[in-house]
């Protein structure tokens, strides 16, 4: 449903040889905070260098603060070349 709904956002509003439509495949988790932190991190890895974090980003219900996941997301610096993303195993 997601990919109808974007392929009728491309075809009614934007310029088709300019857009490249490629999802990943992932499925909600409803983490919050975690998977906004999550998202970026693999969306960084298919190259984009920005992202838009909702007001309740993955949240489900009241479970999470409205703006948690935006607050959480800026003590985290994540670096720009994804080729320099390192992570520590425990």
């Amino acid at each position: 449903m997601r990919v109808k709904c974007i392929d009728a956002l491309v075809k009614g509003y934007f310029v088709e040889k300019n857009v490249l439509q490629g999802g990943y495949p992932l499925d909600m988790r409803y983490a919050g905070p975690r998977e906004a932190l999550l998202h970026s991190t693999f969306r960084q890895n298919y190259g984009c260098s920005r992202m838009i974090i909702g007001r309740d980003h993955a949240g489900v219900g009241d479970f999470y603060g409205m703006f948690e996941a935006q607050t959480s997301s800026t003590r985290f610096r994540i670096p720009r070349n994804p080729a320099k993303l390192c992570f520590a195993s425990r």
